[in-house]
């Protein structure tokens, strides 16, 4: 890197982002600010981000400078940006987000008239599928406005973005990124405890972009639980000065991922149990909702929404199950009025037929009896006749043996 002085080094870590670096990088090398190094670091990316970064260092030589190395993560990814950065301060882009070109001027502006160590912004949140977008505050503490560093102490998880601020290179002697998620919550409670002096300017100057495949979206990964290493490591390492403003802010951020997250509260809810005593012996704390009692009603309420949730699916699967019952019976039904139809029809026709088949019948014997009373008058006809031809036949006979009689006597 070059030898002249720089006000800001922007660290960009990049991992598989082909489809979005070229806008960041372009939001970046369009800056404002002339005194503004832009380092890139290549998280082991498997996709085409290495030909963007090279494009872009050829472009813009002396101003955009690359890094490469095996997947670590964002927060290794982000140190090795830091390691090698020579500005006064140092600020973070996510390589899917893009900045305002006049966001690294104004936040140095007024950190070099103020003496500030860390200047924070406002942020546009941008949806990737509808393009929604709103405004988000970078401050958010009890007082609307910011006088101390307390102040910003009491919302410093509120949020935690690394990427909304600059921060003077100096402060990472005390404490850089974790290799976990939520790394930014572990990291900037305790930059801004040892911070001298913070300033808030309430201009929206970066624009993060609300991806459905990013870690945060991940509502069911275990790496969820790795916030509580994050808590821990702020309850030992932040400024003993800021101890209470510090346990506010895991106070405040403990009940955010219990509603974040509900699917780990009984871990977030031992990890309180861990430190009850530093929780119930902060006066600050106890000016908002007892915590116990609040994890106590929230775990009663989300075992009281599964049974429910149980019961519901269980009547559902029991709904269903009636249902293709009743569905089956119809079609019985249905098959049965069919065939009762069938028969009834084939009774009909039975019956039709039976009826002519009496009528037949009927005419049949009829035509019988008539038959046989023909019959009869035939057969008294051939036995008159048969008698008639007899007495015929034998008169010669008869008169032959009367004669016979005659002369006998």
């Amino acid at each position: 890197m070059d030898a002249k002085r720089i006000a800001v080094s922007v660290v960009v870590p990049v991992y598989n982002t082909e489809r979005y670096l070229e806008r960041c990088l372009q939001s970046l090398a369009e800056q404002t600010l002339d005194d503004l190094e832009i380092i890139v670091v290549n998280d082991g990316s498997t996709d085409n981000s290495q030909d963007i970064i090279d494009r872009f260092m050829q472009r813009y030589v002396g101003k955009v400078y690359a890094i490469k190395q095996e997947n670590q993560g964002l927060g290794p990814a982000r140190n090795a940006g830091i390691d090698v950065a020579s500005g006064e301060f140092i600020g973070f882009v996510d390589s899917d987000d893009w900045v305002d070109i006049n966001m690294f001027a104004k936040l140095y502006e007024v950190a070099y008239a103020e003496k500030s160590d860390i200047v924070i912004c406002d942020f546009t949140s941008v949806t990737e599928d509808t393009n929604d977008s709103w405004t988000s505050t970078g401050y958010r503490g009890l007082r609307p406005t910011p006088r101390n560093i307390s102040d910003y102490m009491l919302g410093s998880m509120n949020p935690a973005f690394a990427w909304n601020k600059i921060f003077r290179r100096s402060l990472f002697n005390i404490a850089k990124f974790q290799s976990i998620w939520f790394e930014d919550v572990g990291t900037t409670p305790i930059l801004v405890s040892h911070a001298s002096k913070i300033s808030y300017l309430p201009t929206p100057l970066y624009f993060y972009l609300h991806r459905s495949s990013a870690i945060t979206s991940q509502k069911e990964d275990m790496r969820n639980l790795e916030i509580i290493q994050a808590w821990e490591r702020c309850i030992h390492q932040v400024n003993k000065l800021y101890q209470w403003e510090v346990v506010y802010a895991i106070y405040y951020s403990i009940m955010t991922f219990i509603d974040y997250r509900p699917d780990f509260c009984a871990e977030y809810r031992e990890f309180f149990n861990k430190y009850r005593w530093l929780f119930e012996s902060n006066a600050i704390a106890q000016q908002g909702i007892k915590l116990e009692d609040a994890l106590s009603e929230k775990q009663s309420v989300e075992e009281k929404l599964c049974t429910l949730e149980t019961t519901l699916q269980k009547l559902e699967s029991q709904n269903s199950e009636l249902g293709n019952r009743n569905s089956e019976l119809e079609t019985t039904l249905q098959k049965s009025e069919n065939q009762n139809s069938e028969l009834e029809a084939a009774l009909q026709n039975a019956a039709a037929r039976s009826s002519e088949l009496d009528k037949v019948l009927q005419e049949s014997i009829a035509r019988l009896d008539k038959a046989q009373s023909s019959l009869q008058s035939t057969e008294q006809l051939l036995m008159d006749i048969q008698t008639s031809f007899f007495w015929r036949l034998t008169k010669p006979f008869r008169i032959v043996i009367d004669s016979i009689r005659n002369l006998a006597r």
